[in-house]
């Protein structure tokens, strides 16, 4: 007959275990987007709604000679429409048991938690409105030289953004790594 040893796997039921009373929390990652843009409307939306942004366009400046009539210009103007249509939640359930036998408060420690990953959606949400713009600077996977900045500050320039000042912090950049 073959001998066997009893180990630390047969007899676990006997082994006393050691559980921290300090746990680890997912790493936060701050917001970067969302601090950027103006959320000032979303107090009074609701989901199905849709926010009709108008722009106010730019005027181009012309050139008059002496003699001769100003052409007034046919400005049309456009709109931004941002639809209200995902709801994000966070849910989670504590047993009773659970929370009489764990060694801290995991209620307060969970419902600490619940921000972070909503206002994350938020910033990812935002944060896809990037893709469906048409400009694009640079080549994916190529580092940015210094020619893909100045083109896309004269890009930037050329469409009017910052209103001429783009070192005001009326702009943000975003890039990718």
């Amino acid at each position: 007959m073959a001998a066997t040893n009893i180990t630390v796997t047969s007899a676990d039921v006997f082994l006393a275990e050691v559980w921290s009373r300090k746990s680890f929390k997912a790493a936060e990652f701050a917001t970067e987007i969302a601090d950027t843009v103006n959320r000032s409307f979303e107090a009074e939306m609701k989901f199905g709604d849709v926010l009709h942004i108008p722009v106010i366009s730019n005027m181009t400046a012309g050139t008059k000679s002496a003699d001769t009539a100003v052409a007034v210009e046919a400005i049309t103007e456009t709109k931004t429409d941002v639809s209200i249509n995902v709801h994000k939640y966070v849910a989670f359930r504590l047993e009773r048991i659970v929370a009489v036998q764990a060694n801290q408060n995991l209620m307060e420690q969970y419902t600490a938690k619940i921000g972070y990953p909503l206002q994350r959606a938020v910033d990812s949400g935002i944060a896809a409105i990037f893709d469906t713009l048409a400009t694009t600077v640079g080549t994916l996977g190529v580092e940015l030289t210094w020619d893909d900045y100045r083109t896309a500050w004269q890009k930037m320039r050329e469409a009017g953004v910052g209103e001429g000042n783009l070192n005001g912090g009326s702009v943000t950049w975003m890039l990718s790594p």
